[in-house]
C-alpha cells in the first residue's frame, strides 16, 4: 500500500510559525501563496490564524497584517471562480476568516493579555462590519447574524462608542432570540449563552454610558450565568463560565483603562 501523504496543516505548523517570526505577515503570506492549489492555501489561511492568533504570539500587528492578506486573497479566490455556487462559497469562507479576526482582536478574552491599542479595535471593527454584510448577501441565519453584531458591539465597546455598542448588542441579542424562536426554543432569561452574553454587554456600554440601568443589566446577566454553573452540567455549564469570564474580564479592562 501506498503510505499516506502527511496532513498539510501537520506538516506546515512548525514552518508557519518560523516564518513569521523571522519575517513576519509577508513570509508568511509569501509561503501560503506558493501552493498552487486553493483549498491548499485556504487550509492554510485558516491555520495560520488559529497559530498565530494566540496570546503566545506577542505581535498582533502582524497577525494583523496577515489576517489582512489572506482575507483579500481569499476574496481573489472567490472572483476567479466561474461557478457561482462556488464563488459563494469563497466568499463565505472569507466572512468564517473575518468573524474569527474580529473576535481575536476583542479585548475580553481573559487567557489574552496582550494590549490592544485603537488601530486593533479598528481593524476589529471593520472586519465584523464586513461579516454583518456578507452575512446579509449570504442568507445566513440569525445565529451567524448574532455573532457578527457581538463582534461589532466589542469593537465599538472598547473605542468608546458605548452608545453604539449598546445598540449593536441588543441587535445580538435579538438575533440570537429569533435563533432559539427558530430551533423551537424560546428566549427568556437565562435560556441561552448568546442572549445572556449580549444582554451583559449591553449592560457594560450602558453602564459607561452612564446610564442607571446598566448596572442592572450587567448583575443580572452575571447572576443567570451563575444560576447555570451553579445548576447545570456539561457543555452548557463549560459556556456559562466561559461567558461569566469573560464579561467580567471585558468590564475589569474597561474600567482600568478609564
Amino acid at each position: 500500500m501506498p503510505a499516506e501523504e502527511p496532513d498539510l496543516t501537520q506538516s506546515c505548523a512548525d514552518e508557519l510559525k518560523s516564518r513569521f517570526a523571522s519575517g513576519g505577515a509577508a513570509a508568511v503570506l509569501a509561503f501560503v501563496r506558493g501552493f498552487a492549489a486553493p483549498l491548499d492555501r485556504r487550509k492554510l489561511f485558516l491555520l495560520a490564524h488559529q497559530l498565530l492568533g494566540t496570546a503566545e504570539c506577542p505581535d498582533l500587528d502582524g497577525y494583523v497584517g496577515l489576517m489582512r492578506g489572506a482575507i483579500d486573497d481569499v476574496l481573489a479566490m472567490a472572483a476567479a471562480e466561474t461557478d457561482p455556487a462556488e464563488r459563494l462559497k469563497r466568499t463565505d469562507f472569507a466572512n468564517v476568516l473575518s468573524y474569527n479576526f474580529s473576535a481575536t482582536l476583542a479585548a475580553c478574552w481573559p487567557e489574552d493579555g496582550r494590549p490592544r491599542a485603537e488601530r486593533h479595535h479598528a481593524e476589529g471593527l471593520a472586519a465584523a462590519e464586513r461579516c454583518i454584510a456578507w452575512r446579509r448577501e449570504l442568507g445566513k441565519g440569525p445565529a451567524p447574524h448574532s455573532m457578527a453584531w457581538w463582534a461589532k458591539g466589542a469593537h465599538e465597546l472598547s473605542l468608546g462608542r458605548f452608545r453604539d455598542a449598546a445598540a449593536s448588542f441588543a441587535l445580538s441579542g435579538e438575533f440570537a432570540a429569533d435563533a432559539l424562536r427558530a430551533a423551537g426554543a424560546e428566549a427568556g432569561p437565562g435560556s441561552d449563552f448568546a442572549v445572556v452574553l449580549a444582554e451583559g454587554y449591553r449592560g457594560i456600554a450602558l453602564e459607561k454610558a452612564f446610564d442607571p440601568s446598566g448596572a442592572r443589566t450587567f448583575d443580572a446577566a452575571c447572576a443567570a450565568f451563575e444560576h447555570t454553573v451553579a445548576r447545570g452540567e456539561g457543555e452548557v455549564k463549560e459556556d456559562a463560565e466561559i461567558g461569566l469570564a469573560q464579561l467580567r474580564c471585558m468590564r475589569s479592562r474597561l474600567s482600568g483603562r478609564a
